[in-house]
């Protein structure tokens, strides 16, 4: 995510997809702990819990190379310490 404390609402127009899609998503990722969330009186906001850790999974997987829009999505991101593919 480019904004490390997103909204609901934000990261369905970042993504361009239903809110239903990211409610589903959302919701695995916080279970899973890749995603943390603090609430507000008006809003949740989601970040990645931890960094480091999703994007050394990211690169040992390489699941961008299978899925192309999910590189067009974080191809933006710049990580310190790690090599650009």
């Amino acid at each position: 995510m480019k904004n490390p404390n997103m909204t609901h609402r934000e990261i369905q127009k970042e993504f361009n997809i239903a809110k239903s899609t990211v409610s589903y998503h959302l919701t695995k990722l916080v279970k899973h702990e890749i995603l943390s969330v603090e609430s507000s009186r008006k809003n949740k906001k989601y970040k990645v819990f931890n960094e480091k850790e999703i994007v050394n999974l990211l690169i040992k997987y390489k699941p961008y190379s299978r899925i192309k829009s999910f590189k067009d999505k974080w191809v933006d991101l710049k990580w310190p310490g790690v090599k650009e593919y």
